[in-house]
């Protein structure tokens, strides 16, 4: 018989429910948010898991990335298709969105988050902070700009010259050059 886990994952404590293919409560329980604590919890069901769903976060993708290669059938599931499933019921509790998460899983109600790999994601951080780095010395004159322009001065081009830029005030009674 297949059975199906669902993961509500805290920072201290994550609630873990399991539940066959008819949808009868399995086990429950609160385990430590670790991969070993977690694993020890899936221990005796192992060769029957299907699929075990935890919320996408950055807790549950190192989760995933953890418990995968130990060969658990761990799929991550996007928070906001999750929230909405999870709305309907009475009473929000960390045990009843771990039941509510594993019987997503046996219907089949969610919908898959793909994880990047790990040496991609410091890339994409990498390419990012260099952007940020690049577009540092526009962003100053745009805030020098935008302070000018705050004190009733505003930068104008000058007579007859199209790159060169000179400040002007325009408050009244000061004269203009």
């Amino acid at each position: 018989m297949k059975l199906y886990v669902g993961l509500d994952v805290g920072l201290e404590e994550t609630s873990l429910c399991i539940v066959d293919s008819e949808g009868v409560t399995v086990r429950e329980v609160k385990v430590s948010t670790e991969p070993e604590a977690i694993r020890c919890a899936l221990e005796g069901f192992a060769d029957r898991l299907d699929r075990v769903g935890v919320e996408a976060s950055s807790l549950g993708i190192w989760l995933y990335r953890e418990l995968q290669p130990a060969g658990v059938p761990i799929i991550v599931v996007e928070a906001r298709h999750m929230r909405v499933s999870l709305s309907t019921m009475r009473n929000k509790t960390d045990r009843n969105d771990a039941r509510g998460i594993a019987q997503m899983m046996r219907l089949g109600w969610y919908r898959a988050v793909h994880i990047k790999n790990i040496d991609m994601q410091k890339m994409r951080s990498l390419l990012a902070n260099r952007k940020l780095q690049q577009e540092a010395p526009q962003a100053q004159a745009d805030r020098r700009r935008k302070s000018h322009s705050r004190h009733a001065a505003s930068v104008r081009p000058a007579d007859g010259s199209r790159g060169s830029r000179r400040l002007r005030s325009t408050r009244p009674g000061t004269p203009r050059a």
